[in-house]
């Protein structure tokens, strides 16, 4: 077993309509901040409905404290990773913790979190996010 849970996060959500074309965006505190909550919520349950079930079925769980590490593969040079990773911060503690794969995600447990630009991928702009325990020092 790796000592770490790696999962791979789209940034981009595309809205579908009924009678008009699909709308594509980049999920991030820009849109958070203008979106309607009915959306918001619609957003986030999507990514929980997809990554939920993934992490419960398999064996990593943390007790006690962890860190997540957070690489940034942009599409566009003009977006910010903080914009980006705040929301995915977000959407990813809230997810493990609903899966039982950490305890809380509270600052008791959730003692680090950084973040990486990596590189431009404009086929498959992503956040690639790292998990991993954070042992007890001995006393």
């Amino acid at each position: 077993m790796n000592n770490y849970l790696h999962i791979s996060f789209p940034v981009y959500y595309t809205q579908t309509f009924k009678t008009k074309p699909s709308r594509t965006f980049l999920v991030g505190m820009n849109w958070l901040r203008t979106a309607h909550h009915y959306l918001q919520n619609q957003v986030k349950q999507e990514y929980s409905n997809i990554f939920t079930p993934q992490l419960a079925n398999q064996q990593y769980k943390i007790k006690g404290k962890y860190e997540v590490a957070y690489e940034y593969y942009y599409k566009n040079k003009s977006t910010d990773l903080l914009n980006v990773g705040a929301l995915m911060s977000k959407y990813f503690l809230d997810i493990v913790q609903k899966a039982g794969v950490v305890e809380e995600d509270n600052v008791q447990y959730c003692v680090k979190e950084t973040f990486y630009v990596r590189e431009q991928d404009k086929e498959n702009p992503r956040m690639e996010i790292y998990l991993r325990a954070i042992k007890e020092k001995d006393e």
